[in-house]
């Protein structure tokens, strides 16, 4: 297929270009190479064979974007040279790669807001959806601040369900729009704004000196969470 590529708008032939990069979707298959939706709004389970997927990113872009997505798949994959320290609730990261950590999330969250697929219909960037496009295009990662996201990974009964996708929505975080996804287990929050909000510790966004802190959280702790899983029956009260 033949079209102006989102990243580079140039046209040229498409690729069938992942949503979400498929090294995230890698630990969620079962057996039968298949794994779980689930929709935000109304609690339901869909099965998929693949990733989800369109005609998006030219060759060139998808193999830009696959060198920050190459090293990502190491670092979900515990296998980056990075080191971690458990404190209670909290993993200290050190070591990561900075620009690709930054690339990698941030082009998560502006392929989402480029998609026409349902699942993603929640995100919309509006103007700095063009500010994300010129970030990537020129492989440039910005400050921490900037776009800053963070981590929670949520327990369910002391178990971390890596098989968990949950449609996009998004909230109000102190005059800021911030995007929440349930991705391979993880919740990922995105502030839609080059302001920073007020954060507990400024690591819980990657630092430039490769410094990130993961929250841990038992799935009760996190409102919007416990209640989907409360209507869908699937926690144990």
């Amino acid at each position: 297929m033949t079209g102006i590529c989102a990243l580079c708008h140039h046209e040229a032939p498409l690729r069938h270009s992942h949503i979400i990069p498929e090294l995230i979707y890698k630990p969620m298959y079962d057996d039968k190479h298949r794994f779980m939706q689930m929709g935000s709004i109304k609690p339901g389970i869909k099965y998929h064979q693949k990733g989800l997927r369109e005609h998006l990113l030219c060759q060139p872009c998808e193999t830009h974007l696959s060198i920050s997505e190459n090293y990502v798949s190491e670092f979900l994959g515990s296998m980056g040279g990075y080191e971690v320290e458990r404190k209670e609730q909290l993993s200290l990261l050190a070591g990561l790669d900075y620009k690709h950590i930054r690339i990698f999330f941030l082009s998560v969250l502006w392929r989402m807001s480029v998609s026409s697929l349902p699942m993603f219909k929640n995100v919309s960037l509006g103007v700095h959806e063009e500010v994300m496009r010129q970030m990537l295009a020129a492989d440039d990662p910005g400050l921490p601040q900037d776009y800053g996201f963070l981590a929670v990974i949520p327990y369910i009964d002391g178990e971390f369900c890596k098989d968990w996708l949950l449609q996009p929505d998004w909230i109000r975080f102190q005059n800021r729009r911030l995007y929440r996804a349930v991705i391979g287990g993880i919740l990922y929050l995105f502030v839609a704004s080059r302001r920073p909000p007020v954060m507990p510790h400024p690591s819980v966004f990657i630092q430039r000196s490769g410094e990130w802190i993961i929250q841990h959280q038992d799935v009760r702790q996190i409102p919007h969470l416990k209640q989907w899983l409360d209507e869908a029956s699937l926690l144990n009260r």
